[in-house]
């Protein structure tokens, strides 16, 4: 897998956290790695639950385990779930938690149809709305790693300066519509920002 078939991420565990707390349902192709170096691995999803896993010859949660460890990486997801050798009967349990998911996110996480969160349903944050901080970065950074979010959260609550609006920290953070609505719902509910539409 190159860089043209898909995108980069420097923590893999980040980007199934991410699907797991959309929902979503699909394929996550993942490679790293050159010539006989390369690896190449998949995870199913069914409405943000991990139903199967390969990289190499390792299925199930031997893969899923390996992947979660992943640093730099390209990444493709497929919305859609391929059916095959690989599926699995129900979730796949790990024993290395890629990160916390807060149950309370699933519940408002955008819903799925294609269309970029910030330009679809209720709950996505239109492209215009301005995010403003309601505390420190010192103490918004200390409530993210309490909730252990990842990285992203962090950058994203650096950038926020009460001027920019989400459509600019969507091209400033270089993340997608999605990451970026999930994000800003995350850090409104842990009354970290809000948000003026």
């Amino acid at each position: 897998m190159t860089q043209q078939q898909g995108r980069i991420t420097d923590n893999l565990s980040r980007i199934i956290q991410i699907i797991q707390v959309e929902g979503r349902t699909g394929e996550l192709r993942v490679g790293r790695g050159e010539g006989i170096n390369a690896e190449i691995g998949s995870i199913g999803f069914t409405n943000g639950q991990i139903v199967f896993a390969q990289v190499g010859s390792y299925i199930g949660p031997d893969a899923l385990n390996i992947m979660i460890g992943w640093g730099k990486c390209v990444f493709v997801f497929i919305p859609h779930l391929t059916t095959g050798p690989l599926q699995q009967t129900g979730p796949i349990p790990s024993q290395r938690e890629t990160s916390p998911v807060i149950p309370q996110l699933r519940q408002s996480a955008p819903q799925q149809g294609g269309q970029p969160a910030a330009a679809s349903g209720n709950n996505a944050f239109p492209l215009t709305a301005v995010p403003r901080a309601t505390m420190s970065v010192m103490k918004a950074i200390g409530v993210i790693e309490k909730a252990g979010l990842p990285r992203l959260y962090r950058q994203v609550i650096l950038a926020i300066d009460g001027r920019q609006a989400v459509g600019e920290l969507i091209r400033s953070i270089n993340c997608t519509p999605e990451e970026m609505n999930q994000i800003l719902q995350t850090l409104e509910e842990l009354t970290i920002i809000r948000v003026v539409r």
